[in-house]
C-alpha cells in the first residue's frame, strides 16, 4: 500500500481535507526531525506553519528540515510543499523565501502561464490563499501558475503551492483565533468575516478538487 507522509511545522497547521482512504497515512511533526522515517517510496506534503523558512534561528530545526527537503527533491522524491511547504522547497532548491510587501488573504482565481495535466486540476478554480510570505526561484525553474504571487511551481518530482487547497472551515478559524492575525488583516483592508462567509459557499468544491489532485498524483 502506498503512503502519505504529513509533516506538520505548526501545531494549528494540519491536513484539512486531504483524505484518501487507499493509502496509508504517516503524521510527523517537523520540530521532532523524524527524517529517517521517510523512504523515497512515500509521498510527503510537508504542510504550513506561521514561521517563515527563514527563521532558521527562531526554529533551529528547520535547518534539517530544508537539508532534507534538498536531498528528497534531488534524488526524485515524491514531494507536495503547502505554503511554507512551498517556501521551504523554493529554499532548498536554491532559491529566496521572503516577507513580501502585502499580506494576500481570500479566495483567488490563479493566472496559469503552463499547463501540465495534473496542476490544471486548479485551473479557472477558486483557491484560498492566506499568506505574507514569497519566494523567488532559479531561473530554470519556472512558475506555473500565479495571483499577484507565485502560487505553483515544478522541480524533478516536487510541487509546491503557495495557496491552501487544504483549508476547511474549522482550520480557518483556528487561524483565525489570534488578535495580532485580524489587526494585519484589517490594517491591509480586508474582512474576516466577508472571506469566511465565501469559504462556506466554496470549500466543498475546494475539498473535492484538492482530493481529485491527490488521488491524481498518488495513482496516476
Amino acid at each position: 500500500m502506498k503512503r502519505i507522509v504529513f509533516v506538520q511545522n505548526d501545531p494549528k497547521v494540519e491536513e484539512g481535507s486531504i483524505f484518501n482512504s487507499e493509502v496509508e497515512i504517516l503524521k510527523l511533526q517537523a520540530w521532532d526531525e523524524p527524517w529517517e522515517q521517510i523512504t523515497l517510496n512515500d509521498y510527503v506534503i510537508v504542510l504550513g506553519g506561521h514561521m517563515g523558512a527563514y527563521d532558521v534561528d527562531k526554529f533551529p530545526y528547520l535547518n534539517s528540515e530544508l537539508k532534507w527537503i534538498q536531498n528528497f527533491v534531488e534524488s526524485n522524491g515524491n514531494f507536495l510543499g503547502i505554503c511554507l511547504g512551498s517556501q521551504l522547497l523554493a529554499n532548498s532548491i536554491g532559491g529566496n523565501a521572503y516577507l513580501s510587501e502585502k499580506i494576500e488573504f481570500g479566495i483567488k482565481k490563479l493566472n496559469y502561464t503552463s499547463e501540465i495535466p495534473l496542476l490544471n486540476n486548479f485551473s479557472n478554480e477558486n483557491v484560498f490563499t492566506w499568506h505574507r510570505d514569497t519566494f523567488s526561484l532559479p531561473e530554470e525553474v519556472h512558475v506555473i501558475a500565479s495571483t499577484n504571487y507565485p502560487q505553483i511551481f515544478v522541480y524533478n518530482s516536487a510541487i509546491g503551492l503557495q495557496f491552501h487547497p487544504e483549508i476547511t472551515l474549522p482550520l480557518f478559524d483556528s487561524w483565525s483565533e489570534s488578535e495580532d492575525s485580524i489587526i494585519e488583516l484589517e490594517e491591509n483592508g480586508y474582512s474576516l468575516a466577508d472571506v469566511r462567509d465565501q469559504l462556506i459557499i466554496h470549500q466543498k468544491d475546494m475539498q473535492d478538487n484538492m482530493n481529485k489532485f491527490i488521488n491524481q498524483w498518488i495513482f496516476s
